[in-house]
């Protein structure tokens, strides 16, 4: 049984490999501007079309009968087959599969003028809709005219017949007899049993197919050397091989990598604004070139991680980009990139910071940016001008939470830091400094004070400029020009104070970007603490010492912290209530409101509400204004400050007697108030001071 369903599957893939036939067109044979043949008939279902191309700079792109030179919304696009620039005499091939043969195809060369000169191709043209119209179209003669005569479409003929002999073949002698039917797979048995086990059981364009999936060169080497014929198809296709390979391992905005790419391992000088154009199809790569952009990408990746978080979706890390987003997000880095490589704070630059730049230097930098970004589509031009937007988001938050020493105004050197280019951003934000940007001006103290006017408006005056010819307006905060449409998180409202802060909220999801915040800024966190606690004679340096230490997490800290937020089950109340332990440090405080005592005698302390070693929180029983607030809660900085601010010295006190501190139960009059305790150690360890002041204002 098995051995006959085996018999039917060889015969079927004999069958479909005879009756799929793959058809052969040189484009730019002997240097002519024309496909060879001009159009094929005959083709059928399940036929490939491989375009060789021979010559010179073409494409192969899908237009329509009526419109022969026009790009078909969807259709066919090889993009450029730059020949000459293959090198090592390989050659530039592109395939297509024919679904449809019913309806003819109409293709043409966009290189500029080609297609009026008649490089145009069909396939499977009919009576109604002839080649030779098509073509007479395309150079804008009259059909039927004596400039156009009556034309023969040129048909490969060769495997038409291929075709028309393996059908009729095949239909023949699938309907003469059983014994026929049976002696022709008898006959065909052996070889396709041979082919199988001495070759790689898969068609070469299958093989294609994979490789051109493959995610990084790293795998394609080792399919490469796995095996003879995986080889032979690499060595057949590989431009377009490699070419898709890179796709998959750099990403959406290849071309504008690759430019960069070329920029950054020029050795001839090329600092030209045109020397290394965006090439939108398969050319060659050098291995730098593959090396350099696989290592840029994963910079410009970590970019598009955080503006995800900062514009699509603060609660996961990784971006939530769809394919086109993150097209044109990299394509505004990638640009931007050789923007400040060719006109940015580069090595020559550096070498010239202590110059003195007159008038004529600095509008002559300024026409060579504004000529460089014109050859820009607007769209282009858009996405450029909202990922420098972003840029400078990252600028004035950083410049929030880092205090550089520069000795301009933040303006100014806001500027400069666009300069320095996306990677300096970068820098900046995984060290929470903006000292990158210093690094990067390091004759910075040098630099004449005048010569800052070569960084003014270092990109939106030539983008205004540009926009402003083209009657396109630049917005400052539409995000559409990234995302397909502006998040609802964009207008999310604090859950404590209902106003609307977007993505500027913090829940468990991101506690660890509260860091680009001023308000949390952990190195502010000691002056959280209420009076004079951030001074107290040794708990200060331990204060200080927890929230400056790099093992410091927002999360950890936090999720400590908000369990003093959550009021204690009835159980646990009714126990507090009874016991002599149930008093909490908030709540004994403000008993000492109260106290009508003598004013000149120490308070009786209250039992401790943490025992040394204990691993409870102690919590307050009443009710209060952050009652019921907790992790999962979308909080402003703000909000997150004040609650802080609120239960800091209850949290410190059971912090330290949870690691087995001596915190005295006894406490100071004066509270976190005292003066005293500032200077004096023996007063400091004798009293507990993280308590509310019942007399004073300290002494």
């Amino acid at each position: 049984m098995h051995f006959f369903i085996v018999l039917l599957y060889i015969t079927a893939s004999f069958f479909s490999y005879t009756l799929a036939k793959d058809h052969d067109v040189a484009v730019g044979d002997n240097a002519a501007l024309s496909f060879n043949p001009s159009s094929l008939t005959d083709v059928e279902n399940g036929d490939t079309v491989t375009f060789h191309f021979i010559s010179g700079n073409h494409t192969l792109t899908q237009s329509t009968f009526d419109e022969p030179c026009k790009y078909k919304e969807g259709g066919v696009d090889s993009g450029y087959q730059d020949v000459q620039n293959v090198g090592g005499g390989s050659r530039l091939h592109y395939t297509i599969t024919v679904n449809d043969a019913s309806t003819p195809l109409w293709f043409f060369c966009a290189q500029t003028a080609h297609c009026t000169r008649g490089m145009v191709f069909a396939v499977n043209p009919t009576t109604d809709k002839p080649f030779s119209e098509f073509q007479a179209t395309a150079k804008g003669i009259t059909p039927g005219s004596e400039e156009n005569p009556a034309y023969t479409p040129t048909v490969n003929s060769t495997d038409s017949a291929v075709i028309n002999s393996g059908a009729t073949s095949a239909v023949m002698s699938m309907t003469r007899s059983w014994l026929a039917l049976g002696l022709a797979v008898v006959n065909l048995l052996l070889p396709l049993m041979m082919r199988h086990l001495s070759s790689f059981p898969l068609d070469d364009d299958l093989i294609q197919l994979v490789l051109c999936h493959l995610p990084d060169f790293s795998s394609l080497r080792s399919a490469t050397l796995s095996c003879q014929a995986i080889y032979r198809v690499w060595r057949a296709y590989p431009v377009q091989i490699e070419y898709a390979v890179a796709a998959n391992a750099v990403g959406c905005a290849l071309p504008q990598a690759l430019r960069l790419a070329r920029y950054e391992l020029s050795t001839d000088g090329g600092n030209a604004d045109d020397a290394y154009p965006e090439n939108d199809g398969p050319v060659r790569m050098t291995s730098r070139e593959v090396n350099f952009m696989t290592t840029m990408s994963e910079n410009v990746r970590q970019l598009e991680d955080i503006f995800s978080r900062r514009h699509k979706c603060r609660r996961l890390s990784t971006s939530q980009l769809t394919y086109d987003e993150s097209r044109r997000f990299r394509q505004g880095v990638y640009r931007i990139l050789v923007f400040c490589r060719l006109y940015g704070v580069n090595d020559r630059l550096h070498r010239e910071l202590s110059e003195d730049w007159d008038d004529e230097a600095v509008d002559e930098a300024r026409e060579q940016r504004y000529m460089f970004l014109k050859q820009y589509s607007t769209v282009a031009l858009h996405e450029i001008h909202m990922v420098a937007q972003f840029l400078q988001q990252l600028y004035h938050s950083l410049n929030e939470v880092s205090d550089p020493d520069i000795g301009v105004t933040m303006d100014e050197f806001g500027e400069f830091a666009l300069a320095c280019g996306p990677l300096a951003y970068l820098k900046c934000y995984q060290d929470h400094s903006l000292d990158a940007f210093t690094e990067y001006g390091e004759c910075i103290d040098e630099f004449p004070t005048h010569n800052w006017d070569m960084f003014a408006g270092y990109l939106r005056n030539p983008l205004k400029r540009i926009m402003d010819a083209r009657k396109a307006v630049l917005k400052d905060d539409d995000w559409t020009v990234i995302l397909d449409s502006v998040p609802d998180d964009a207008q999310a409202t604090c859950d404590k104070c209902h106003a609307v802060k977007g993505f500027d909220l913090y829940d468990e999801s991101n506690y660890d970007n509260l860091w680009i915040s001023a308000a949390m800024d952990k190195t502010a966190l000691p002056g959280a603490f209420k009076g004079n606690l951030r001074r107290h004679n040794t708990e200060g340096a331990l204060i200080a010492h927890y929230f400056f230490s790099s093992r410091f997490s927002y999360a950890e800290f936090l999720q400590e912290m908000f369990a003093y937020s959550s009021p204690l089950p009835p159980a646990q109340k009714e126990q507090q209530s009874t016991s002599s332990g149930s008093m909490s440090l908030e709540e004994w405080a403000d008993a000492l409101d109260d106290d009508a005592g003598n004013l000149n005698s120490t308070p009786a302390a209250p039992p401790s509400t943490s025992t040394a070693g204990s691993t409870e929180l102690s919590r307050a029983s009443t009710a209060g204004p952050w009652d019921g607030i907790t992790t999962s809660n979308a909080l402003c900085a703000d909000c997150i400050k004040a609650f802080v601010v609120e239960f800091l010295p209850q949290w410190w006190v059971d912090r330290r007697r949870r690691g087995g501190a001596a915190i005295p139960d006894e406490k100071c009059w004066y509270g976190w108030n005292c003066r005293t305790m500032t200077h004096k150690p023996l007063h400091a360890n004798k009293l507990n001071h993280f308590c509310k002041p019942s007399r004073g204002e300290g002494a």
